[in-house]
């Protein structure tokens, strides 16, 4: 199958929109640019929405010298989810990949998931396995890791397996934790008409639980279809590794009814609601507990003061 040459019905449009969002990185930047540029499957696109009012990201983008590339430089700090929104009004691709500037993904991902939807047409995303980097042994004791790649593969299938899961179902396995360790957004598409109609990038006024918002809501719109291969790490570094310092405790106090209250806008016209409702309180409530030992955890290896998280 030549991939390489593939196009969607209109010639002239990416297959892929890769949306990104960037912050005063420029490093990450280039080497995520390079990385998303080296794809064995070419027709996409890249929306780098840079959130910079200096707009560091700039030059960056220029040197890479292709015109798949294409740069929005935003006069203020939007903000990460607004950011990415902003990225996505701009995209043009049969489907969304939302991507930061940080976590990489595999050469063979896009090749992989154009084969998945052939494959098994029809369904709203489709979605590879992904790993954990830890940069340092502080951050892989808090993640109860070890420093370098940690696999996040589901343990309810084979390694390379692929699966479906259909719209019905999926909210419950994803609820009960049955999809693997970590569902990165950014090893996975999502067909933008169903990620428009949803509202994009969760935007209810905190960062935390987007990343899980996103995923069930989406994927519980027209099912999806996964392989059990990572196709993508998430970095885990000094940069973006949060459990140690909270910069704003009331986006942390309002991520579980922020996140209860956006999933339910979305999927409460569903026949079986009440029982999802259910779920997503169980699950949400023990993400938060999570998250929490994991702040704790870190303040004390770090050895820092701890008043203001006691109190939150």
């Amino acid at each position: 199958m030549d991939v390489e040459n593939k196009t969607p019905e209109n010639e002239n449009l990416p297959w892929v929109s890769f949306c990104m969002s960037t912050y005063k990185r420029p490093d990450f930047l280039k080497t995520q640019l390079k990385g998303i540029l080296s794809q064995t499957f070419k027709n996409f696109e890249i929306i780098v929405s840079d959130n910079d009012p200096e707009a560091s990201g700039r030059i960056v983008v220029e040197k890479t010298g292709d015109t798949r590339v294409f740069y929005y430089h935003n006069s203020a700090n939007l903000g990460m989810v607004k950011s990415f929104n902003s990225s996505l009004s701009k995209a043009k691709g049969e489907f969304i990949v939302m991507i930061t500037d940080d976590d990489p993904i595999y050469p063979d991902m896009l090749e992989t998931l154009y084969n998945l939807s052939v494959k098994y047409p029809g369904y709203g995303v489709y979605y590879g396995g992904s790993e954990i980097l830890c940069y340092s042994p502080a951050i892989a004791k808090v993640m109860r890791a070890k420093v370098g790649i940690n696999s996040c593969l589901s343990n309810e299938i084979n390694y390379n397996e692929e699966k479906i899961y259909s719209a019905e179902d999926f909210p419950y396995l994803f609820f009960n934790y049955k999809l693997g360790s970590l569902m990165l957004w950014s090893v996975g598409i999502v067909k933008r008409e169903i990620l428009i109609q949803n509202g994009g990038m969760p935007d209810y006024g905190t960062e935390y639980f987007t990343d899980l918002a996103y995923t069930v809501v989406n994927c519980s719109h027209s099912g999806m279809v996964y392989v059990n291969r990572a196709l993508g790490h998430q970095a885990i570094h000094g940069d973006n590794f949060g459990f140690n310092q909270l910069k704003n405790l009331d986006k942390y106090l309002m991520a579980p009814d922020s996140f209860c209250n956006w999933v339910e806008a979305r999927m409460s016209n569903r026949s079986d609601w009440k029982k999802i409702n259910k779920e997503m309180h169980s699950f949400v409530g023990r993400a938060t507990v999570e998250f929490s030992l994991f702040i704790k955890k870190s303040l004390i290896n770090s050895k820092l003061p701890d008043q203001d998280f006691k109190k939150a």
